[in-house]
């Protein structure tokens, strides 16, 4: 998923504007030809990183309607970009606490999503779950928080690649995501168990 301090939701605007492409050197038609899972990612530097957190209760997650930035108007789990010199999980923490005005417990890691874009910077995003937390969700400027049984998570109104990996994270898969999008179009897509137990960074 930085020299300054950002705001944790970005819109398109915004985001052009903080990261003048270097974020890519691929051409359109290389990037519409890659496949994730040849991709060089040893090589590969994301531009942005940024953290999703989903929390569970009983047969039911947690989800929001974004309400502004970017995925405004999709359903997701509340998140966003990490902060310099912010660790991952304090970053998980303050999206929850900034998106729906509550304190999440124990964060478990479920994984990694790899994003390689055209018209934003390529994102490394790392996913966490949560089965405890103080206060009651809340609307804020940022997003309408409601509880979704396992059985109709809303996929249609989510990010496309979130039908892929999330039912397998929801079942305690670890996954790693590999995903290529030209927009909000899937051009290529890997989605497997991730081949570290422990998470790559420290808490």
């Amino acid at each position: 998923m930085t020299k300054t301090k950002p705001n944790s939701v970005h819109s398109r605007t915004s985001l052009d504007n903080e990261y003048r492409l270097p974020h890519t050197e691929r051409t359109l038609a290389e990037h519409r030809s890659l496949d994730v899972s040849l991709f060089q990612w040893s090589s590969w530097i994301p531009t942005v990183t940024s953290t999703l957190v989903f929390i569970r209760r009983d047969q039911e997650v947690l989800l929001i309607d974004k309400k502004t930035g970017l995925g405004k108007g999709k359903v997701n789990g509340p998140g966003g970009k990490v902060e310099s010199g912010e660790s991952w999980t304090d970053c998980a923490r303050r999206e929850v606490r900034e998106e729906l005005n509550i304190e999440v417990g124990s964060l478990t890691w479920g994984g990694e999503l790899r994003f390689l874009m055209t018209d934003y910077p390529d994102i490394l995003c790392h996913v966490f779950f949560a089965d405890h937390y103080q206060g009651t969700p809340i609307e804020t400027r940022e997003a309408r928080p409601f509880w979704s049984p396992l059985s109709e998570i809303p996929y249609a109104n989510m990010w496309v690649d979130d039908q892929y990996w999330l039912p397998r994270a929801l079942l305690g898969e670890t996954i790693l995501g590999l995903f290529s999008f030209e927009g909000e179009e899937l051009l290529s897509s890997c989605v497997k168990r991730h081949p570290l137990k422990e998470p790559p960074f420290g808490t």
